[in-house]
């Protein structure tokens, strides 16, 4: 009887299909939660060792070269005062010290509230057809055989098609000491800024310093922490106050007017922690549960809140062409003050998300000889935000398709002698007559 293999994360098989898997699902986008910190306002991905910061997709290897007959072996003994034979050594390849990594994505969809606003007097619930354009470039400089510093840049350009457009540039750069694939560790910084032409309120400039590792418990079990603190500003909120001044003492009292005033921009310090585990339940399947804690501290104090998150996500490659991930995030947020002055209610919500996103890969998108990867992407999102109060309550559904393609890499060397040829020097010509 033939004995039956056994897979676990330390078999070449398994750790292949798994890097597969990661990579065919762009882990960065799969386990994204998009509820909001406010209306209209954009939050952060999961904590970032939720997805691989490394630029390691699978490459396309370039053919072996032709194999070299081996030289003659020298007798076992020479001629007296011969030469000894010469010893030829053929050095290690060793790895680039420079890659750069280009991907590029464009997707169409639809969403039945754009700007993720509450329907009621502040807001108005806007529904649009909308076209993405996303580049992004990630760069490794390897400083040592563990230690590498990257960097991490994304432009994403929406067009709405009846109101307006979205900018939205995003990067980090950061050290990274990693070890083993499955043992990193990292430390840096991130930011962005996010311009929309038809509602300033979401407009946003963002810093964070970061510290993120993860560690394997286990062959198929893999655990992850991260913390960060950083400020965000929103430039164009407002805020009006408005005070009635008075001329008197107790019961005998003349009125004076009211006076208003107008705050503009809002500032934000933001402080994150969570951790996730990682289940590997077969050669193509993995699951993650999540957890994170949000602190926010704003200039306007009915803004200050708490927010604690779980998350659980579910990836599954069913065949070389197709693979799926399930994603559901439950978040619960309490705001420290009472909305208004008028009113002592304070402020409550649960806020649910899910996900469901599906990746063809057909053969067609894996040949052309400039591309590493190649897939169309399908995805659905629903965003429920339960409140206490009925004028926090909102709702968004979003589906979109799209092609994601990723570039082979670049190496130094391979840009050096693009841009500056002189430096490299040129091969020598040689010709041959007869």
């Amino acid at each position: 009887m033939r004995p039956t293999p056994r897979l676990d994360a330390s078999t070449p098989f398994v750790r292949r299909r798994i890097a597969r898997l990661l990579a065919a699902l762009g882990l960065a986008a799969a386990v994204t939660a998009s509820a909001q910190e406010l209306p209209g306002t954009p939050s952060g991905d999961l904590p970032p060792t939720l997805r691989s910061p490394y630029p390691g997709a699978p490459q396309r290897q370039a053919p072996p070269a032709p194999a070299q007959p081996a030289p003659a072996q020298p007798p076992l003994a020479q001629p007296p005062g011969a030469p000894p034979p010469r010893i030829i050594v053929i050095p290690r390849p060793e790895p680039p010290t420079f890659i750069l990594v280009p991907d590029l994505r464009v997707s169409g969809g639809y969403s039945d509230n754009i700007f993720i606003t509450p329907d009621n007097l502040a807001f108005r619930t806007v529904s649009d057809g909308l076209f993405v354009v996303s580049p992004r470039f990630r760069a490794l400089v390897r400083l040592s055989q563990s230690f590498g510093l990257v960097g991490d840049y994304a432009f994403n350009y929406t067009q709405f098609l009846s109101h307006g457009n979205a900018t939205q540039n995003g990067g980090s750069v950061f050290l990274g000491y990693r070890p083993a694939p499955s043992e990193h560790v990292e430390l840096g910084v991130r930011g962005g800024l996010a311009d929309v032409s038809e509602f300033e309120e979401s407009n946003l400039r963002e810093g964070h310093v970061f510290l993120s590792g993860t560690y394997p418990l286990a062959p198929m079990l893999e655990s992850s922490v991260t913390a960060s603190v950083g400020i965000r500003n929103f430039p164009d909120r407002t805020r009006i106050r408005s005070q009635a001044l008075v001329l008197g003492i107790g019961p005998l009292q003349i009125p004076l007017g009211t006076t208003t005033s107008t705050e503009r921009g809002e500032d934000e310090m933001v402080s994150n922690f969570g951790g996730a585990l990682s289940l590997v339940y077969a050669s193509t399947g993995l699951v993650r549960l999540g957890y994170d804690y949000t602190r926010n501290d704003a200039d306007f104090s009915q803004l200050d809140y708490d927010t604690h998150r779980l998350s659980l996500a579910a990836i599954n490659a069913w065949t070389s062409w197709l693979a799926t991930q399930a994603a559901y995030s439950l978040s619960s947020r309490r705001f420290d003050s009472a909305v208004s002055d008028t009113t002592s209610s304070t402020r409550r919500d649960s806020i649910h998300e899910i996900t469901l996103t599906a990746r063809l890969t057909p053969a067609f998108l894996s040949s052309p000889w400039f591309l590493r990867s190649g897939a169309v992407r399908i995805d659905y999102g629903l965003l429920l935000d339960r409140s206490n109060l009925a004028s926090g309550e909102l709702d968004r559904n979003y589906v979109s398709i799209g092609l994601e393609l990723g570039f082979l890499p670049f190496t130094g060397e391979q840009i050096g002698r693009r841009i500056f040829p002189w430096m490299y020097g040129m091969p020598d010509s040689k010709s041959f007559s007869g």
